[in-house]
């Protein structure tokens, strides 16, 4: 495997106008990430650089499941990179290109379970100040255990910076997701990242992009001229709750939605309205089809890939009916099947004491394969039913929770004037013990005036964690 500083590179997976992607291992962790070099003509931008390191570090301080972790970035020979977590499976847009393929599209209920993930990766960077600024399917990752996650927070802002050559190279094929604001040239705010999300819904919903065009001038001017009443004029077959929501995301700025936690509450509703329960379980399950199954006719003889839903209102009926009918005739022939079990297979003199001494706790549900999982509240945990003791039982003392153990960074510098920072807060010059590092994710920087400040994200678990932080010449490596 090819070398690149503390990494050995497995293979290239992607590629775009501002970078090249690589799996590769980080040798000093043991971890697989994804390598991200951007691609040596940009390094020549000093604008986009100086962003580029900036946004960088900001998301590095992003921990949310939904956000892929950045874990370092730095410069070798002539490239810049970033190491971030690296997610097996498929971009959105990739799903969206195959399921088209096959004559359908992503079934609504997967749609609006990718969407709350969108919504709260992007609710937690608000909150914190950070706009992503592009928000595309190209940007949303889908693993192949189901799980949702948001990359590339920043990088659209260094874009804005750097030279006209640059960014066209950059945007290129990004451009359905602007916002209008963003097309004409004026100023955005967190505003623009739920626009982009409308449009990501659009997509998901209809079919078919909102704005589509036979070039990129063509597409720009459909963006920067978009009115929302005549665009979704025509939404046959949609739920109202998921045109509504489509509506208010694409409103000029000062009437779309104000913030995100508004249109997550209100996918929420709607997913609970409609009865489009999810599971991440059940994501992975439709990827496999998808992408990862060898024979599509294993895949046919198990569970069909979903059929198109263009005409939601008429299969949202249809399927709930059906299933409703199938549930209660699995559950009558279950609780039947107990009960003639239980009277022949029960001693005649036992059955009447069994009757007046068996306990009253209902009889589990018996469940399908294809029986959809237990709705749930998205965000919102299960309250969880207190079980009532018996008096006989013996009361054990409630035993208090351990204390959190912190962690302990060791860091030893060359030259020692290097200055070390921990999560933005200054350490000091030399060598440096930090202690009672409260468990989580943090950033350590080092900067010297001779060479580029670099950085790298550790984390610090519930047991007691111990780095060790080498920084010689400009780059630093992790030992844990």
């Amino acid at each position: 495997m090819e070398k690149f500083g503390n990494y050995e590179i497995m293979g290239k997976i992607g590629s775009g106008g501002m970078a090249d992607v690589f799996k590769a291992i980080q040798t000093d962790l043991k971890r697989i990430v994804a390598i991200k070099k951007i691609k040596p003509h940009l390094a020549e931008d000093q604008n986009f650089i100086r962003m580029f390191r900036d946004e960088a570090v900001i998301a590095a301080n992003l921990n949310h499941p939904s956000i892929v972790t950045v874990y370092e970035m730095g410069r070798l020979d002539r490239y810049y990179y970033i190491s971030m977590e690296y997610v097996e499976g498929k971009t959105l847009a990739q799903i969206i290109e195959k399921a088209a393929k096959l004559e359908s599209q992503v079934p609504v209920e997967y749609s609006l379970f990718i969407l709350t993930k969108v919504a709260g990766a992007l609710q937690f960077a608000h909150e914190k100040n950070i706009i992503h600024r592009d928000v595309s399917p190209s940007n949303i990752l889908i693993s192949r255990e189901g799980r949702v996650k948001l990359a590339d927070f920043g990088i659209a802002r260094a874009c804005h910076l750097a030279s006209s050559r640059t960014v066209a190279g950059i945007l290129k094929g990004k451009l359905s997701y602007l916002s209008p604001e963003q097309a004409r040239g004026e100023g955005i705010d967190h505003r623009s990242d739920i626009f982009a999300m409308g449009t990501v819904m659009f997509e998901l919903i209809t079919g078919k992009k909102l704005f589509a065009g036979e070039t990129e001038f063509e597409i720009l001017e459909k963006v920067r001229n978009f009115k929302v009443e005549s665009a979704l004029s025509s939404l046959a077959g949609i739920p109202q709750e998921l045109s509504d929501i489509m509506r208010k995301s694409l409103k000029e700025k000062e009437q779309r939605y104000q913030n995100v936690s508004a249109i997550l509450l209100d996918l929420e509703e709607a997913i609970k309205n409609l009865g489009l329960f999810c599971s991440e379980k059940n994501i992975a399950e439709y990827l496999r089809n998808l992408f990862f199954e060898k024979e599509k006719a294993d895949v046919e003889s198990t569970h069909q890939i979903p059929v198109d839903t263009r005409i939601v209102s008429l299969k949202f009926e249809r399927r709930f009916s059906w299933k409703k009918a199938s549930m209660l005739i699995l559950t009558s022939g279950a609780i039947l099947l107990l009960f003639f079990l239980f009277i022949f297979r029960t001693p005649p003199q036992s059955i009447h004491s069994s009757a007046t001494n068996r306990p009253t706790g209902e009889i589990a549900p018996v469940t399908s394969r294809t029986e959809q999982p237990e709705p749930k509240n998205f965000g919102h945990p299960q309250e969880k039913k207190k079980v009532e003791r018996p008096e006989s039982e013996p009361q054990f003392p409630s035993v208090a929770c351990e204390k959190e153990k912190a962690g302990i960074i060791y860091v030893n510098v060359n030259p020692q004037d290097a200055s070390t920072y921990l999560d933005g807060i200054p350490e000091g010059e030399g060598n440096k013990v930090i202690k009672n590092v409260s468990p989580g994710r943090h950033t350590i920087k080092i900067v010297h005036p001779d060479y580029e400040e670099e950085f790298r994200v550790i984390e610090i678990t519930q047991e007691e964690t111990i780095f060790r932080v080498l920084y010689r010449n400009g780059e630093i490596q992790i030992q844990e």
